[in-house]
């Protein structure tokens, strides 16, 4: 229930704003559908991973919750939210695509074959990976938290 209860405002915010956004900027359908689907993707696999690191260094003595984010596995969490799930989502599924679309646009020269496979399967990486970090976060976190015994 914690991952539904901090995912879907964070979803709900990031959506609008990257909507707003891609209005405001007049971005093409393809870079706003991009867009919308790769932020969807990287907050499933943002808020799975720190749902893990919050199994592993909990911090039930915090008076608030700018403590909590001051904490070594606050800063853990955004070391690896940062530098590894969104640089990696990030690479695979939006620059190159988007590269390809550009340059044949520019060119004036439709997608080969070639480009449009190379497309797909960098659109498929993204998700994939992100669902996977989900699974094992969840599944790892779940079976931390049954091995724990609370003392309230």
């Amino acid at each position: 229930s914690k991952f539904w209860v901090a995912l879907m405002p964070l979803l709900l915010v990031g959506e609008l704003s990257v909507s707003a956004t891609n209005r405001f900027l007049q971005v093409s359908p393809l870079i706003m559908a991009l867009s919308a689907i790769t932020l969807f993707f990287l907050t499933v696999g943002i808020v799975a991973s720190g749902m893990a690191v919050g199994v592993v260094y909990p911090n039930f003595t915090a008076e608030h919750s700018a403590k909590i984010a001051a904490s070594f596995g606050g800063v853990v969490y955004l070391y690896a939210a940062e530098h590894r799930l969104h640089r990696h989502c990030r690479r695979a599924r939006s620059l190159w695509p988007v590269y390809l679309v550009f340059m044949s646009q520019l060119q004036q020269v439709p997608l080969s074959a070639w480009m449009w496979s190379s497309i797909f399967s960098s659109l498929g990486f993204a998700p994939a990976l992100m669902i996977g970090v989900f699974w094992v976060s969840t599944g790892w976190s779940i079976a931390r938290l049954e091995e724990m015994e609370v003392a309230l």
